[in-house]
Order: C-alpha cells, then sequence, then structure tokens
C-alpha cells in the first residue's frame, strides 16, 4: 500500500535542520557540492522541503521566494526511503534543480544525472548501481531511457569541454516562454565560449546522442523539455 506524502527533511540554509538528519546532511552538502562545481542560483536557497510521495514524477517547485519543496516518488518499492541508492539518487538529481528550478531541457537533465552520480560516489550510496541503471536503460524504449540517453550526452560534453568549462554552463540559460516561466540552455551561447577545438568537438558528440535524445522525448511528458541543437546544425 502506498503512503501519503511524507516530509522527510526541513533544511534551512542556517543549518537549522529538522527530520531525519542523514537526509538533512545529504542535501547539505549536496546543494554546496552543486554550487562549487556550476556556480551560485540564480535565486536565494532559504529553506528545502524533501517530501516522499505516490506520485510518479520526482519535482523540485519553489512554492515562494527561497522556499523550494523537493518531491521524491515512491515507485520502485513501498519500503524506498532514505536508505535507499536509488532514493538517493532521485534526490541528488533535484539537489541540483534548485541551482535552478526554471530549467526544462534536456542538456540539464544529463548534467543533473552527472551531478547525482558525483554525490552518491561523494557520499558512497550506491553510485555503481545507479551507472549500471543508467547503462541497462540506454537503448530501451521506454521513458525512463530520457535519463540515461541525456546522461551519456552531457557526460561526453563535459569530458570534451572540461570541467572549467561546465561550471558556466547554467548561465547560459534562457525564457523559452514570454511568460517567463520556464527555461532552456542557449548551447550556442556556451558553444561561442568555448576555444574552436573543444567547440568542433562539442558539437560533433551533440550530433551523436542527438537521434536517441530526441526519440527518448517522444515518450509521455519528455516532449517538455528542450532540446536544442547548435543552429548549423538544425
Amino acid at each position: 500500500m502506498m503512503r501519503a506524502e511524507e516530509c522527510l527533511c526541513h533544511w534551512h540554509r542556517d543549518h537549522r535542520c529538522s527530520g531525519d538528519p542523514k537526509v538533512c546532511h545529504f542535501v547539505t552538502k549536496g546543494f554546496f557540492y552543486a554550487t562549487a562545481l556550476y556556480g551560485n542560483p540564480t535565486s536565494s536557497v532559504n529553506e528545502v522541503t524533501v517530501v516522499l510521495r505516490p506520485d510518479p514524477s520526482p519535482e523540485t517547485v519553489e512554492v515562494q521566494t527561497g522556499v523550494f519543496t523537493i518531491y521524491i516518488p515512491i515507485c520502485r518499492d513501498p519500503r524506498t526511503g532514505p536508505d535507499d541508492y536509488w532514493f538517493h539518487a532521485l534526490l541528488a538529481h533535484e539537489i541540483a534543480h534548485l541551482l535552478n528550478a526554471h530549467l526544462f531541457d534536456c542538456y540539464v537533465e544529463g548534467l543533473n544525472g552527472i551531478f547525482a552520480e558525483e554525490l552518491l560516489t561523494r557520499t558512497s550510496v550506491g553510485s555503481e548501481r545507479y551507472r549500471q541503471y543508467l547503462e541497462g536503460q540506454r537503448c530501451v524504449d521506454t521513458s525512463e531511457a530520457f535519463y540515461a540517453v541525456t546522461y551519456f550526452l552531457m557526460k561526453d560534453l563535459s569530458r570534451e569541454a572540461g570541467e572549467e568549462h561546465m561550471r558556466n554552463f547554467l548561465g547560459c540559460a534562457t525564457w523559452t516562454d514570454s511568460g517567463e516561466t520556464r527555461m532552456h540552455i542557449d548551447i550556442d551561447q556556451w558553444l561561442d565560449s568555448l576555444p574552436r577545438d573543444k567547440k568542433v568537438a562539442v558539437k560533433a558528440k551533440i550530433r551523436e546522442h542527438a537521434p536517441s535524445v530526441n526519440r527518448a522525448r517522444q515518450h509521455d511528458d519528455r516532449q517538455q523539455y528542450v532540446f536544442r541543437l547548435p543552429k548549423d546544425d538544425c
């Protein structure tokens, strides 16, 4: 039987936390690690509440300025909780969304997958099982393949561009809609910041991965995620 929504952690940036101490520690460590890798968030992150719920999709919502709720689904097993590697993988992915909760972008979904892997490695929580899961989903025709193919896309882009150039990746976000509710990455702006040799290599990797990303976007609600190709590759 599915549980109702269950609050696992109420985290404050000033280190006042309540709820499961392991979850709060993971959020704290993850948030500051994300800022170290990719820069400061677009808006202040003052409070984060982590909620476990039956809904199948994880989600990060800014409920008011500086106050966020991260929803983690009970999706694999009704016992899924703070000791489960899958819980930590989903939570790590959503922690990265705190840097800009307006982004609905395929590149960013892949980048957050890489961040989840790195945070799981740093905290010794099932990173190898997470990698094996992504590898297993890479070639299947399901909605879960979306997270695998975007992860491998960004794995290659990060390798070609180098860590120093990934730090300003999220800084290339731009509004998708006139109402300014959603954003995507201006991939040409980021590419123009790269040295010529890296730019050529990165564009080649985008072309290589584009067919699998576009196939994965056809499932469920994945088309809400923008996937812009470099202008001369459109």
